[in-house]
């Protein structure tokens, strides 16, 4: 127990240490002493706070890489600024001012960077190391791992109950139909590990209500997440939130840029194929096609 502390201790004494030599250094090659430049880190931090959430909004409107570049550009210009100033004052432009802005631009990208190199569930969920199993319908389950859906193995519908037995996290991002109604009841949920979460940013009546707060209830699994209810927006006395093992968002896990491309691109398409006289895409009604 004590080996950690003072190895944890040492850790902190020596980059303490190695701190304040470096302030003296710089202090020492621009004639100036160590409260100045101990100052010009405290505007370095009051700064780049000052421009996070400005930075954050920026990233909204711009979107994230524009956003990423930028910060770039103005930390780079801080750097060679700083790298080669003369004075204190000039210090304290490049370091405090541009690195300081170009730190607030950069974070908000950085933060969601995961967002951008795994654009979808199983590709961030492999990226923790999870072991990922799906379950489709045909002709799309299959056995064995599919590189195409960063997923370990796709099976059918009638391996559910077995599939629940092991999982960590059930994710649900199926449709809500006859079929899919209620598919998670209160025999899918007994059939999970105790410690199981349940997310759900499908449809909430995918999920049987009274059996998900009755599961809860007693602990008999660890917790659930969901993006969608079944009566939007709940009410104040709604008894799932009241506990403290169920957390509601307010039905915005699909709005992102891509599922926004991705929709534009789908109408378009569909357009052009209906004017071939061909068969839409992602048709709900497809008895009514001739």
């Amino acid at each position: 127990m004590l080996l950690p502390l003072a190895l944890a201790q040492f850790i902190c004494s020596y980059a303490a240490s190695n701190m304040n030599v470096a302030i003296s250094n710089i202090a020492h090659d621009l004639h100036t002493n160590v409260h100045g430049v101990q100052l010009t880190i405290t505007l370095f931090t009051l700064i780049m706070a000052a421009f996070m959430i400005p930075g954050s909004k920026l990233t909204d409107i711009w979107g994230r890489k524009r956003c990423f570049v930028l910060g770039l550009f103005v930390y780079g210009i801080g750097t060679v600024i700083a790298a080669f100033a003369p004075t204190l004052g000039v210090l304290l432009i490049g370091y405090s001012v541009f690195e300081g802005i170009g730190t607030a631009l950069l974070i908000p990208p950085v933060y969601i960077l995961v967002t951008i190199s795994f654009s979808d569930l199983a590709k961030r969920a492999r990226s923790f190391g999870m072991k990922i199993v799906a379950i489709t319908q045909p002709p799309f389950s299959r056995k064995g791992a599919d590189k195409t859906y960063y997923v370990d193995n796709i099976a059918g519908p009638e391996n559910l109950l077995q599939l629940l037995i092991d999982a960590d996290y059930v994710s649900i991002h199926t449709p809500l139909s006859d079929e899919t109604r209620n598919m998670i009841g209160e025999k899918e949920l007994n059939f999970m590990k105790k410690s199981a979460y349940l997310i759900n940013v499908a449809r909430a009546p995918i999920v049987d209500r009274e059996a998900l707060f009755v599961a809860l209830k007693t602990r008999s699994i660890a917790g659930a997440a969901f993006d969608v209810f079944w009566n939007e927006p709940p009410t104040e006395d709604e008894k799932l939130l009241q506990l403290d093992n169920f957390i509601l968002t307010s039905h915005i896990a699909g709005w992102t840029n891509e599922s926004v491309e991705a929709t534009g691109r789908i109408i378009a398409i569909n357009i052009a194929r209906i004017s071939r006289g061909e068969v839409p895409l992602t048709v709900v009604n497809s008895e009514l096609i001739l």
